[in-house]
């Protein structure tokens, strides 16, 4: 179980490697002839001749789109990426999901390394290597001292570099001046004269790796603070948020405040309503039973004097006048403060607030007016006029204060009286 398991993390190790590190950006292959820039991203060589064609033959970087200098060998001059190189070199010789190295010849498991072939050997194989005449020389050493070194940061000791133009010929030079490595051959066709200094590998990478370790450190002190201020930046967005929370559940709050409030305006109002039209209510059914009241009564007293008029005689008349004409007047008066009395004016309506101090919704406000009891009115309608058999009676109220009763009886009796 647990070499499965091992087996199977290595070989995710060697996926995540296979597409985040070998794969072009261009492409989205794995890398053919590599060329690093100057911002240091990398790319396939023929990819970037289609880019700086597409770019009208400008060398603009396509991944952080900075500007860079075409060199005067064009893309083939670019540097080589060497480290993408090894690691496309490593897949080329070690199978996936395996720890055991084969030999390149025979794929069996390989015992020897070969710096110059740049060759896995097994046994028998070294054993024929070492027998030939171009190769008894070259150096050969075990898998153990290769995994040895290939774990150190000694691994460019077993790994040599070969020239993109002479690819039979490793790379041991550098150019100081153009500063790029070359084979013994581009050296001395490409690189002689004044405007070279050819150095060894060796000296080169002496004279330049303590700058490269210095920038380093630097780097590392950057990226330190990079990662602090990351860290600063994330609390502030966590302490954002905690307020953003915080601060809309107080609106939250104080919104359902004001709901529960407004609602117990609402309520007090409506109450207000309620109680000021049950109140108003009681009053006209009050007045509405003495309306009632006083229009039976004056019905009655009509229609008694109707029939009175019509079918009384002389003599009934005569003795009754008196006690119907203190019916009339009274029943007069009272139907006249009766209908000065009724309100028939109600101002109920409801007044919006417009104050933004304050929660109230608005007010409800109640007027009525009443009729002067004291102003005089003409009532057309209180005529009574009826024939008795010997004679017409007319009753007629003019005002609170003038009454007339106007009678023409045969026999001489007849005049006009106020009362």
């Amino acid at each position: 179980m647990a070499s499965n398991i091992g087996a199977t993390s290595h070989k995710q190790l060697m996926d995540d490697i296979d597409e985040k590190i070998l794969l072009c950006p261009i492409c989205q292959e794995r890398f053919t002839s590599p060329k690093i820039l100057p911002c240091v991203h990398t790319f396939c060589e023929k990819c970037l001749k289609s880019w700086i064609e597409k770019k009208h033959g400008k060398l603009t970087c396509p991944s952080c789109r900075k500007p860079h200098v075409i060199p005067p060998g064009g893309v083939r001059a670019l540097n080589n990426n060497l480290f993408i190189n090894e690691m496309l070199e490593m897949f080329s010789k070690v199978k996936i999901g395996q720890d055991v190295l084969k030999c390149d010849v025979c794929a069996s498991a390989a015992s020897f390394w070969c710096k110059d072939c740049v060759e896995f050997f097994c046994k028998d194989c070294s054993v024929q290597h070492s027998r030939m005449r171009l190769s008894k020389t070259h150096k050969v050493i075990t898998v153990e001292e290769y995994q040895e070194l290939e774990k150190s940061d000694q691994r460019h000791l077993i790994r040599p570099r070969f020239c993109t133009n002479h690819p039979n010929n490793q790379l041991e030079l550098f150019c100081d001046l153009c500063q790029v490595t070359a084979c013994i051959k581009c050296g001395m066709i490409d690189h002689k004269g004044i405007d070279h200094k050819m150095i060894s590998m060796e000296d080169a990478v002496n004279k330049y790796s303590p700058n490269l370790h210095s920038l380093t450190d630097k780097l590392e002190r950057a990226v330190t603070s990079l990662i602090s201020c990351k860290d600063k930046h994330e609390q502030v967005k966590k302490q954002l948020k905690r307020k953003q929370i915080s601060v809309e559940q107080e609106i939250k709050q104080h919104a359902a405040n004001i709901t529960k409030r407004v609602k117990q305006e609402e309520q007090r109002l409506l109450a207000k309503v309620t109680e000021i039209c049950g109140k108003q209510d009681k009053e006209l059914q009050a007045q509405m039973e003495h309306i009632e009241l006083d229009l039976g009564r004056a019905k009655s007293m009509q229609s008694y004097a109707i029939n009175f008029l019509h079918h009384g005689n002389p003599a009934d008349f005569l003795s009754q006048k008196q006690n119907l004409e203190v019916g009339l007047t009274e029943l007069g008066h009272t139907s006249l403060l009766t209908q000065y009395g009724i309100r028939t004016d109600i101002k109920f309506k409801f007044q919006e607030s417009v104050s933004p101090h304050t929660l109230s919704i608005g007010e409800v406000n109640c007027e009525r007016t009443e009729s002067s009891p004291q102003r005089e009115v003409e009532c057309r309608s209180n005529v009574i006029t009826g024939k008795m058999p010997h004679g017409t009676l007319n009753v007629k109220v003019v005002s609170l204060d003038d009454i007339i009763i106007d009678y023409n009886i045969p026999d001489g009796v007849q005049g006009v009286r106020h009362i």
